[in-house]
């Protein structure tokens, strides 16, 4: 388990921005009408995992955890890329595509926080 309960309460905080970002990218109606929103919203979570995840000790901590905080990274970044994609889509099925593609994005990261999560919890 993280070494402390407010290592604990942040990564929960971020995981519920992750998700909150990958129900909003889910809804076509929200997506077509306010993507600087989801931009915004991208850019957030964004800030919040370089000045508060990546420096927790959990990460230094676990065998993986330098490798996890590098994917994280990584998809942080494809997540920034597939906004400005979806941004620009002009049809329908172009930004489904790109919600589709994003929406997998985001549930790779929040699956490898909560691997990390489960496997600390085990060690």
């Amino acid at each position: 388990m993280p070494r402390n309960r407010t290592e604990l309460e942040t990564i929960n905080h971020w995981l519920g921005q992750l998700q909150t970002l990958q129900s909003t990218c889910t809804h076509q109606s929200t997506i077509a009408a306010d993507s600087l929103a989801l931009m915004q919203q991208a850019s957030e979570v964004q800030q919040v995992y370089q000045t508060e995840i990546a420096c927790l000790a959990l990460f230094e901590n676990h065998p993986q955890g330098q490798a996890i905080l590098t994917e994280v990274h990584r998809y942080l970044r494809l997540v920034e890329t597939q906004c400005l994609f979806l941004k620009t889509a002009r049809s329908s099925a172009k930004q489904q595509q790109q919600q589709t593609v994003l929406g997998q994005q985001i549930s790779a990261i929040i699956e490898l926080i909560q691997a990390l999560l489960s496997s600390d919890v085990q060690t």
